[in-house]
């Protein structure tokens, strides 16, 4: 059973992660920055609550550079690189506000009348919505670096 909010989050992650590697940035795009970090994020909350229930996903989800919290920190180093103290803490604190919102709401609508039902809610979840998302985090990463640094680039220098 896939809940329709889960399968709205996956959509705005495929939907950023494209956006991410194929939007042309301009002046300072503050907007770019913060939705690469809202994913590292998102998918570092999503391993944190899914490891709660099951110790081993964290390492079932990690990829070459280590466990999503490894690459949420190694994003989060290179996004805000080269920009000062007042545009790192805003742009942290607007990436972060995102990502527990969004967090916030799929928890919400996992919800049930009885733990049983809940418990087994959120395991299918972990499985079916945030596996999937932080592997495609990672994947994208590992996989289209060159295209995220010209991007970082671009959205830092333009």
């Amino acid at each position: 059973m896939v809940l329709k909010h889960e399968t709205k989050t996956l959509g705005h992650a495929v939907v950023f992660l494209l956006v991410m590697l194929a939007c042309p940035a301009t002046s300072r795009d503050f907007g770019i920055l913060t939705r690469m970090l809202y994913a590292a994020f998102l998918a570092e909350q999503g391993v944190a609550l899914c490891t709660v229930a099951d110790p081993a996903f964290a390492s079932d989800t990690s990829g070459p550079m280590g466990y999503m919290r490894d690459y949420a920190q190694h994003v989060k180093a290179e996004v805000t690189t080269g920009l000062n103290d007042t545009e790192t803490l805003s742009l942290l604190k607007s990436a972060a506000g995102l990502a527990k919102a969004e967090e916030l709401q799929a928890l919400r609508s996992l919800r049930t009348e009885g733990p049983e039902i809940e418990t087994a809610r959120v395991t299918m979840w972990c499985q079916t919505v945030v596996k999937p998302f932080v592997r495609q985090v990672i994947d994208t990463h590992d996989n289209h670096h060159t295209q995220i640094d010209q991007l970082l680039e671009k959205a830092k220098n333009d």
